[in-house]
């Protein structure tokens, strides 16, 4: 029996083949995404879970709105695994290796929750509160005129966000902050923890999250508070770019 309410956040899945621009280090397999689905279960999207909190245990979310996604929508869709967030930037929507609007209006009338990544993969950190509110507004504006269904939730790209990012967020009309601060969900409505799917993890390790007592996601939380002190010392310019020196 589940302990304690999590979200898991997932990027592309699936092989990241050359060109493509998803980070391979958070690809995770279609295999292990199915087996992932069949021991969890049932998951809700945010969107879902903050209008019905008790019924949520695993609630499942997608960042950058990779092709990948597709697929994975219209698998949990035939299979009856329930609902899924996807936070996607209007910018990207239908360029290579992303879906498109047509597709992200299929799995919308499937019943996934479409929502706001920002309208540009950019560190909304970076940006002044007019800049973060215009790529908030414009995306929130662009996806509801294209699919025709309400967006509440923004998903900061890479998780930065400031004090600046929350005012900028109210202005434009959003009622929910998805982050990367791994940890469990209580059904706040601010502010969502998400557990990070890596290319390494096991089924094992992201189903443990979902116990109250999980060394997993402890170690998520102390990895993350760790990295967040480099990356405020740093900057993101140059953590990304160790980053990349240091994984590839």
């Amino acid at each position: 029996m589940s302990d304690v309410s999590v979200a898991y956040m997932f990027h592309a899945i699936g092989d990241v083949m050359p060109g493509d621009i998803a980070d391979k280090h958070y690809a995770f397999s279609e295999s292990k995404f199915r087996d992932f689905l069949a021991v969890v279960g049932y998951v809700s999207s945010i969107r879902d879970a903050l209008q019905n909190p008790s019924h949520a245990k695993a609630l499942c979310t997608f960042d950058d709105g990779h092709i990948s996604n597709y697929a994975a929508a219209l698998y949990m869709k035939e299979h009856g695994y329930g609902s899924a967030d996807f936070f996607v930037n209007p910018s990207t929507v239908g360029q290579k290796n992303f879906m498109d609007w047509a597709q992200l209006k299929e799995i919308s009338a499937a019943g996934m929750s479409i929502q706001s990544h920002a309208y540009e993969h950019v560190y909304l950190s970076d940006l002044t509160e007019n800049e973060q509110y215009e790529q908030l507004y414009r995306s929130k504006s662009a996806i509801e005129e294209k699919l025709g269904s309400e967006v509440t939730i923004i998903a900061p790209p890479g998780g930065r966000f400031n004090a600046a990012t929350k005012i900028a967020a109210q202005r434009a009309g959003y009622k929910t902050l998805a982050g990367s601060v791994p940890g469990s969900w209580s059904g706040e409505t601010a502010y969502v923890r998400r557990i990070p799917v890596m290319q390494g993890n096991t089924v094992e390790q992201l189903a443990s999250c979902l116990k109250s007592l999980s060394p997993h996601r402890f170690r998520l939380q102390a990895k993350y508070y760790s990295t967040y002190t480099v990356k405020k010392m740093l900057g993101n310019g140059v953590y990304d770019a160790l980053r990349q020196r240091v994984l590839g």
